[in-house]
């Protein structure tokens, strides 16, 4: 069996991060970003939280990482702003983010 191949977007996105902790306003810029994606972008989104997880082996099946919750209507949520999330995935969805609004990195 063959080792599994890493998500290619989330390694372009791991490449120069920060080991900072992203600043207070940063983590709530993301949080609030959220909810101006627009679907494919938000299933990417989980995408690259789940290959964090499955890279750094906290991933659980049937189990969404780092504190996300699943509503009745199927959308999953995150709470950035806790102290769940490790920072190097922070800054990974910060560039991701970034991208899709369309601001320079």
């Amino acid at each position: 069996m063959s080792k599994k191949e890493p998500y290619a977007l989330y390694q372009t996105f791991n490449c120069n991060i920060s080991k900072k902790e992203p600043t207070v306003a940063q983590k709530k810029a993301l949080s609030e970003s959220l909810s101006n994606l627009y679907e494919h972008q938000k299933r990417v989104f989980i995408r690259l939280i789940i290959e964090h997880a499955e890279i750094n082996g906290s991933y659980r099946p049937n189990k969404i990482p780092y504190g996300g919750e699943e509503s009745e209507n199927g959308d999953i949520t995150f709470n950035i702003e806790n102290g769940d999330f490790p920072t190097e995935l922070k800054w990974i969805l910060i560039k991701f983010i970034k991208v899709c609004t369309g601001e320079s990195q």
